[in-house]
């Protein structure tokens, strides 16, 4: 990417994850509803999404875009603007984002690699053949932590005596 005299590389691996790692990224329909959506704001922002893939909890993006543009902020505004396309369309099972995110950079020319393992997301998965490297596990991790201490506050307060 090129602008008034100066040259930007910049590519970076995100990963958001649902909030209490909540399964609702079933399918093809919801995958692609998801990337229309990404790919939208993705562009409107100025940069440029490169892929997009999908597991049951979670999303991958590689993405190219400009250093004016704060990784926090290209989150917040993927992360939002995604959520509220996917529950205008789908209310009876509502997307929230967990708070965090991953962000990597990308070295742009070896980025082939992990665009492929973006867009088989559900292969991997399916096959228990994750890369460590690619999967965000603190983050992974901190999800699941979250959901266990929410369930578990909820568990007991539907035994404590009234």
């Amino acid at each position: 990417m090129a602008s008034q005299n100066m040259f930007h590389d910049l590519y970076y691996h995100l990963v958001f994850v649902t909030k209490e790692r909540e399964p609702c990224i079933r399918g093809p329909d919801e995958h692609r509803l998801l990337e229309a959506a990404l790919d939208a704001k993705v562009n409107q922002l100025g940069a440029i999404l490169l892929g997009f893939g999908t597991w049951l909890d979670h999303g991958h993006l590689l993405l190219r875009s400009k250093p004016s543009l704060a990784v926090s902020v290209l989150c917040g505004q993927l992360k939002g603007f995604s959520s509220r396309v996917w529950n205008l369309k789908h209310p009876e099972i509502r997307l929230e984002w967990c708070r965090g995110y991953y962000a990597a950079t990308v070295n742009p020319t070896d980025h082939q690699g992990l665009l492929r393992y973006i867009r088989r997301q559900r292969e991997h998965h399916m096959e228990r053949m994750s890369i460590d490297r690619w999967e965000p596990g603190e983050l992974l991790a901190m999800a699941r932590t979250s959901a266990s201490a929410q369930r578990s506050a909820t568990e007991l307060l539907a035994v404590a005596p009234s």
